[in-house]
């Protein structure tokens, strides 16, 4: 389920050390609490299914090239909540739902402050994110073991026409990673810090709303993040 992404930068990693660290980069960034939402949702509550798509990523150790094939999707839930002045909180869980021999638990909270202006709007968002995922990630015959904790900040900016949102932003954050490997009994732990942007696109129809987002984390990760939620 870690595999889950829209495409990593082409660089090679050249030694043990730095595969290791390049995928948990991956990983952490995959799994990371991205905002999902406009900077001025609606006031109020709401529930939402994220579906983050994944196409293939590298993950060797060492000299081997295992036929490791990840679920070709992550889906998580997420509860949000809205004031009129602004003030919005929410949280996402990644259930230990048991998929093509992967099992995750990972669930983050956020809280941020939003104001608009006419068609502009602004917010500014903080993160805490944490839980592990048990799978085949280096191996198919295996299960490895990553954990990570993940926190930061972002800033988005939108324009809103009618029921559309057209919005962008930037965030940094820093991630303490572990991953353990079962076929040889090691272990590989890094912490550190990371930039990302993303521009994305909401539309509103009656409580639903349909957002779109694409995510660039520095060089090591492109993915999109598809997110469906309904007020309440």
């Amino acid at each position: 389920m870690l595999a889950l992404a829209l495409g990593a930068a082409p660089a090679q990693a050249v030694t043990f050390t730095e595969q290791i660290e390049r995928l948990q980069a991956v990983y952490a960034a995959l799994l990371d609490y991205r905002a999902g939402a406009p900077p001025r949702p609606s006031p109020g509550g709401e529930i939402g299914l994220e579906l983050l798509p994944v196409p293939p990523i590298d993950n060797r150790v060492g000299s081997k090239d295992e036929p490791v094939h990840p679920p070709p999707a992550i889906a998580r839930l997420r509860l949000g909540w809205s004031a009129a002045a602004g003030l919005r909180i929410g949280a996402v869980w990644l259930p230990p739902v048991k998929v093509m021999g992967y099992r995750a638990n990972v669930a983050g909270v956020e809280g941020g402050w939003g104001l608009s202006h006419g068609a502009a709007a602004g917010a500014l968002r903080v993160f805490y994110l944490a839980g592990s995922v048990a799978g085949p990630i280096s191996d198919p015959d295996t299960t490895d073991t990553f954990t990570l904790a993940n926190r930061g900040a972002d800033l988005r900016l939108g324009w809103a026409r009618a029921a559309w949102v057209l919005y962008g932003g930037a965030g940094a954050g820093r991630s303490e990673t572990r991953l353990a490997i079962a076929s040889d009994g090691s272990e590989s732990a890094f912490g550190r810090a990371y930039r990302y942007a993303f521009l994305g696109l909401s539309r509103t129809a009656g409580a639903w709303r349909f957002t779109l987002e694409q995510h660039a984390t520095e060089s090591i990760l492109r993915h999109v993040v598809l997110t469906v939620s309904h007020g309440f």
